[in-house]
């Protein structure tokens, strides 16, 4: 416990366990080397069915590792998974063990699950990964959600923090069981949209989250039965739009319309509690169906209903047969952009959703479109000076305006990275001034290619919506001469990091080991000493 693996940069192919046990206090940390690309790829060659890294240690975190597959195809011509031997087949990251973390790693363009998140990995935590565009098609429909959750113990909840999740064959995250493991999750401060986008066009399951479970005529007294229970969902953003393959002949199939499914149940099993709060939902075109909860917290989210379904109009909320809102429901935002549709909830007006229901007495609803644009900065709490930015650009900007709150950042130097085209190599990137404005720009159309031939290629969101993460990188210099080791040398107070940069204006000895982002020296000199090493990470760039 304590340690930490460091992975030197490589293509690690074939099938990798984590069995290494840390502590709750002193956590094993596996980790890329700072500048380095560690790439874990299960592709052999051979068609078979296979994991790429399974973490069944406890107490360990696994921090800016990469996880993909070099498998030349994802489209198999079998009727279902079962049945899928003409293709390779391997899940991403499987996590089994008590209290690890998978932080600040891109999980992509694995022919099956991203990341399986399985009922024993309690108090887990999913941090600012970028997980996108795996699974494969079969000819039944697209198969391997870039999630999927199980958690049987309420008490000891797994989470899914501040990450990016998006494309893919199949659902964006899916909490699913056949049996009691539906309890306890926290999904929060996440971006998720155009999930499903590169299956067949035909095959619509394509909601960016669903809950529910297999009920197979069980009821709410029927032991192990599926209930969801526990589940907290906040400050989240959950988009969909017409680039994202789909004609809108295939939007009225049922599987395609939803955003988000709460519940997948029938009338003879109700999900248990479910906190909805703070999202912004943005057509499907319908954001939200809603199934029989015993009760919930609904509250201080926006709901847009971009555009009617092909076939007839679809609402802003849809309730399943049986099912009601939740007596706490309200502060809410609604817009549809049907001038002529004015019962999109559920099929009545609003005015009606809130006698007949009782809710919603503090929230507003417009038909219309929004006019006013959404940013949502959030930092990244294992890495200093980073942040995942999420724009909601609903004023057809070509750029907008960074925030006030960066303004901190004057003197550093900066790399802001477009999530749909590379988190490794920047947009943009230099040094911020004093008073100067950063732009976002919102009119990209670069994405990432995929690894293998998929049957409708990745294309960028509209500049409706923009995905970045933003990095910058504190300036540090010599204060007086003496030990690099020295917090007092420098003048931030403490000792260089892999991604600081380093100006050297007095003598200092380096005598075990030293990291920086850059070095820049005059006339002063490091000197190091015997067994000690200077190493120049060059991240983010």
């Amino acid at each position: 416990g304590g340690d930490t693996i460091w992975i030197r940069g490589g293509v690690y192919k074939g099938s990798w366990e984590v069995t290494v046990r840390g502590t709750a206090l002193l956590p094993v940390v596996v980790q890329a080397y700072p500048g380095e690309r560690v790439v874990f790829d299960s592709y052999t060659g051979q068609n078979n069915n296979t994991n790429t890294l399974i973490v069944e240690g406890n107490y360990c975190w696994l921090v800016n590792l990469e996880i993909s597959n070099s498998s030349p195809t994802r489209t198999s011509n079998a009727s279902s998974i079962g049945t899928a031997t003409d293709l390779h087949q391997s899940s991403g990251v499987n996590l089994f063990g008590i209290e690890n973390k998978l932080i600040n790693c891109e999980i992509h363009d694995v022919p099956g699950t991203g990341v399986g998140y399985w009922s024993t990995a309690v108090n887990a935590e999913v941090y600012g990964c970028v997980v996108y565009n795996n699974g494969f098609s079969a000819l039944d429909r697209g198969h391997g959600p870039n999630f999927y959750l199980q958690n049987d113990d309420g008490t000891r909840p797994k989470a899914v923090r501040n990450s990016f999740i998006f494309g893919g064959f199949s659902t964006g995250m899916q909490l699913y069981a056949t049996n009691d493991k539906l309890r306890g999750f926290v999904i929060d401060s996440c971006t998720i949209f155009n999930s499903g986008a590169l299956t067949r066009p035909t095959q619509a399951r394509r909601r960016n989250i669903v809950v529910g479970g297999e009920t197979s005529g069980r009821n709410n007294q029927t032991p192990g039965a599926p209930r969801a229970d526990r589940l907290f969902i906040h400050n989240n953003v959950l988009y969909r739009d017409t680039t994202d393959n789909t004609a809108q002949q295939f939007w009225h199939l049922l599987t395609f319309r939803e955003n988000t499914e709460l519940g997948f149940q029938n009338q003879q099993l109700s999900d248990i509690y479910v906190s909805f709060i703070g999202n912004h939902l943005y057509g499907d075109p319908m954001p939200m169906l809603m199934h029989q909860w015993d009760s919930g917290v609904f509250r201080r989210n926006f709901l847009y209903a971009y555009a009617a379904n092909a076939a007839a109009n679809r609402n802003i909320i849809e309730l399943a047969t049986g099912a009601a809102p939740f007596t706490n429901w309200d502060e809410n935002v609604y817009h549809n952009n049907q001038p002529a549709y004015n019962i999109p909830f559920n099929e009545i007006s609003f005015a009606s959703w809130k006698s007949t229901y009782g809710i919603d007495a503090n929230s507003t609803y417009t038909n219309g479109h929004p006019t006013s644009n959404f940013l949502f900065v959030r930092p990244n709490k294992y890495r200093e000076g980073s942040f995942n930015v999420t724009v909601m650009n609903y004023q057809q900007l070509d750029s907008v305006v960074l925030p006030a709150q960066f303004n901190q950042f004057a003197g550093y130097r900066y790399s802001i990275f477009d999530v749909q085209t590379s988190v490794k190599t920047p947009i943009m990137k230099g040094t911020l001034s004093s008073g100067q404005q950063l732009r976002l720009p919102l009119n990209r159309t670069a994405v990432a290619a995929t690894m293998g031939t998929v049957p409708a290629p990745p294309k960028h969101t509209s500049k409706t919506m923009g995905t970045f993460i933003i990095s910058f990188y504190a300036p540090m210099h010599t204060v007086k001469a003496g030990s690099w080791s020295d917090p007092t040398v420098w003048n931030l107070g403490r000792v260089p990091t892999h991604l600081d940069d380093v100006q050297i204006n007095h003598a200092v000895t380096l005598n075990s080991l030293g990291w920086c982002r850059s070095i820049q020296a005059g006339t002063a000199q490091v000197q190091l000493q015997a067994g000690s090493y200077l190493l120049v990470s060059n991240e983010g760039n």
